[in-house]
């Protein structure tokens, strides 16, 4: 993941940060090696980490992916009110599947769920994973305000949305952040104007899949553009294309 802004995370100096999915979900490594991974990349200036209840193999194993973050600061010897945690809610697993669930009683149980997961009496980040087309949007964003009133939550973000969604969203609550997918294999949101307008009013921008995503990430490699620029800068061309995203 990748801030594209300044705004609630203006104090992190390093503008990456650590995505928990593929710590998660199928063919993830064993609980050693992922809070591994996660001390790693916090001792090599990550601030940011980024996870959600639904990061699991299925329904049964909700919250997986919030339970290594604890462990990981919990045992961690550097500077912990650095780091911030950002977790979603908002799909389900039921079968290994990623279905929505928008409903205002699910979003409570969720957010009760990763405050007793992560640890904490209140989340820094919580973030709509996705729009549930089941439910009426504004009864969704109508409990997440809730949720923030009631200080189970400092701030509220938006994953997966329009600029449509986006506007609808700010009649309830200030959106601190907008995550949404944005490399240099997908510049969807940088060209249809949801980079600029996040930018113009202060929201923090997350770039989730900033490699392309675990499908594509190998396009990389292959890339008539990339691969010169790489090995003029001597540099990897994964290095070139995250350079490429803290440009946009």
């Amino acid at each position: 993941d990748q801030n594209r802004s300044t705004g609630i995370l203006g104090s992190i100096e390093v503008p990456l940060g650590l995505g928990l999915l593929r710590l998660s979900t199928d063919d993830r490594p064993d609980d050693i090696d992922a809070l591994a991974i996660i001390r790693l990349a916090l001792n090599q200036g990550i601030r940011i980490l980024d996870t959600a209840d639904s990061y699991s193999l299925g329904q049964d194993d909700m919250h997986y992916g919030e339970h290594p973050v604890r462990q990981a600061l919990k045992s961690w010897k550097g500077p912990k009110d650095e780091v911030r945690v950002l977790t979603k809610v908002g799909l389900t697993r039921p079968n290994g599947k990623w279905i929505p669930n928008g409903r205002p009683g699910h979003l409570r149980a969720a957010v009760d769920g990763s405050l007793q997961a992560l640890g904490v009496e209140r989340l820094f980040l919580l973030q709509l994973h996705v729009r549930d087309p089941h439910v009426p949007f504004e009864e969704t964003l109508q409990v997440l305000a809730e949720l923030q009133s009631e200080g189970k939550t400092e701030h509220l973000g938006l994953c997966n949305v329009s600029m449509g969604e986006l506007a609808q969203a700010q009649r309830y609550f200030t959106v601190a952040a907008v995550q949404n997918e944005l490399s240099v294999l997908n510049r969807k949101n940088a060209t249809d104007g949801m980079l600029a307008l996040t930018r113009s009013q202060g929201i923090v921008f997350l770039a989730h899949r900033p490699l392309g995503g675990y499908g594509k990430v190998a396009e990389l490699a292959q890339s008539p553009i990339l691969v010169p620029l790489a090995q003029r800068h001597q540099a990897t061309v994964h290095e070139i294309a995250l350079a490429a995203l803290l440009d946009a």
